[in-house]
């Protein structure tokens, strides 16, 4: 079976995933989207598969949703574990420096501090379910170079 350009022009606006024409579907990452019968798109994930869908857009729509859900758990596991590191810092430095009576203690704070809150605030918005908040960083392999970022 062949696709068309036109068929994987349906992929939804603003989508994270790069998706090419396969042998038998589409495939991008660790997605494909491969066709099994009349109306019958399958979705799959590496082994596991995450659904199975009538249209070819509804297709692409649910795996980009699955995507970003699974980019929104990775960065809610990685601030909640960097705002823990952040408190414990905040006491080790507080117990080291705290008994000694040394002033420079709180040029050490302010950079803990910040992480912790920056991944508190990042916490909490992923915490929210949000797909599409400003908080969601993008993952590095999207990233533009940083000659190009401060570029309109």
């Amino acid at each position: 079976m062949t696709f068309t350009p036109e068929q994987l022009a349906m992929q939804p606006p603003g989508a994270i995933l790069d998706w090419w024409i396969f042998d038998d579907g589409f495939i991008a990452d660790d997605y494909r989207i491969v066709l099994l019968g009349p109306a019958q798109w399958e979705v799959r994930r590496s082994a596991d598969v995450v659904g199975i869908y009538r249209s070819l857009k509804t297709a692409f729509v649910s795996a980009e949703h699955h995507h970003r859900e699974s980019i929104r758990q990775g960065l809610l596991r990685r601030n909640g574990i960097a705002f823990v590191l952040a408190v414990i810092a905040w006491f080790a430095v507080d117990v080291v420096f705290g008994v000694t009576g040394a002033g420079l203690w709180v040029l050490v704070l302010f950079p803990i501090v910040f992480i912790g809150m920056r991944s508190l605030a990042r916490f909490l918005a992923s915490l929210s379910g949000n797909l599409h908040n400003p908080y969601i960083s993008v993952p590095v392999k999207l990233r533009r170079p940083w000659w190009q970022r401060w570029r309109r």
